[in-house]
This record gives C-alpha cells, structure tokens and sequence, in this order.
C-alpha cells in the first residue's frame, strides 16, 4: 500500500504544469516552477511577452523617451540647434521602435550564455543552451510585472526614472552621474528577477537554491560595479 501510495506521489509531483500554472508559479512559486521548466524548457512564451511588453512600454512611453533622447543629445552637443534636432528626430524614433524588439531578444541570449558559462566551465555542472535560455526568459517576466506596474506611475509623474530603485537618493538629480547608475541598479524589480533566475541557475545544475542565488547576485554585482566604474571613468 505504500509503496503505491509513493508512486502516485511521484507521478504527481512529475506531472508537467500548465501554460498558467509556470506564468503563475514565477511569481508565487519560482523554485517548484523552474524545476519544470528545467525538465522541459520552453523559452518561446515568455520570450514573446517580454517583447510584447517591451513594445506596449515604447508605444505608452514614447513621448518621455524621446524627451530624454533630444534631453541626451543637447547635453553631449550644447550647440545643437533646434533644426539639427528635428532632423535628428526621424532617425530616432525609428531606433526607437525597431531597437527594442532586436536588443532584448539578443540580451537575453547574452545573458543566458554568460549564464552557461559560468554553470559549465567555472563551476563545472552541465547544462545546455536551451535550458539556459530558457530559464533566462522565464526570469524576465518579472520585469514583465514591473513594467505593468511603473508606466503608469511614470506617465502621471511625467520622467522615466524608476519608482522602485534608489535612485531617488540621487539628491543632485544628475542622472548621468555613477551614484545615480549605482542607485538605479538597486532595483526592487531587478532583485527580484535576479533572485527567481538564480533559482533556475540553481535548478539548471542540481544547486542547492542558496547556491544559485548567491551566484546570480554575485555576477549581476560585478556588472553593476563595472558599469559604476565606467561611468565614473567616462
């Protein structure tokens, strides 16, 4: 009897998730949600609502990214005149709209390579690509979730500068300045979306969730730091 017991329990436990149950389960139950997509990855349903997002973000946002933009071009060329401007206008609307949709699919396969690497060649697990760019794209639904929440918040506060870092603490406004860099990057969303992917690190390798947690958090700190110094540099 229980032996047979033991086996239902196991057949349950292997039991695939639905569609909703994994978009569901990023959020509530990352850990249980990125063992089953590690048994099956799939990256193609996340991936196309990242995107879809990304787009919705771009189209809500486009007004105050393109302030930012002539904002970003009067500041490097204080002698651009309002004609140069204009000119300039076209081209950066295009970059705007065909940009987004061609960097973050490639970002996420930048990050999930780093993401083999480190798995595979400095702490010797094994795993492949598609799990890691799986995992990877399930992660990024938590920025999914931020973006949703914040272009409200930014539309009615009319800037971009996000509501859920430290970049407020900032008190010079400058927001090309490296503390400023350093402050946006202490993101709640951020965290919580380096946290859920090292928890897939973590599943990926048969870590424990510490393990890949600690590792996600270490390698993001390096790149915060990098980017910190180079704009401190540049």
């Amino acid at each position: 009897m229980s032996a047979s017991m033991s086996s239902v329990n196991v057949a349950a436990v292997a039991q695939p998730k639905s569609l909703f149950d994994r978009i569901l389960g990023i959020f509530i139950n990352p850990r249980e949600t990125m063992d089953d997509i590690v048994a099956r990855p799939s990256w193609i349903i996340p991936l196309v609502l990242i995107l879809l997002s990304t787009v919705v973000y771009v189209f809500l946002m486009q007004e105050l990214i393109l302030d930012k933009a002539v904002e970003g071009m009067t500041t490097s060329n204080p002698n651009m005149t309002q004609e140069q401007i204009e000119q300039a206008m076209p081209v950066v609307k295009i970059m705007t709209w065909v940009g987004a949709p061609i960097v973050v699919p490639i970002m996420y396969i930048i990050f999930a390579g780093l993401f083999l690497f480190v798995g595979n060649v400095i702490l010797g697990g094994q795993t492949n690509f598609k799990t890691a760019f799986s995992v990877t794209c399930w992660s990024g639904l938590i920025s999914v979730l931020g973006s949703a929440i914040m272009i409200p918040v930014l539309r009615a506060k009319g800037e971009l500068t996000s509501i859920t870092s430290l970049s407020f603490l900032e008190s010079s406004g400058d927001q090309g300045s490296p503390i400023f860099f350093l402050l946006s990057q202490i993101d709640l969303f951020m965290i919580w979306g380096i946290i859920v992917l090292g928890l897939g690190f973590a599943a990926a390798y048969k870590f424990s969730s510490k393990k890949g947690v600690v590792t996600a958090v270490t390698i993001w700190g390096i790149f915060v730091v990098i980017g910190t110094a180079l704009k401190a540099i540049f």
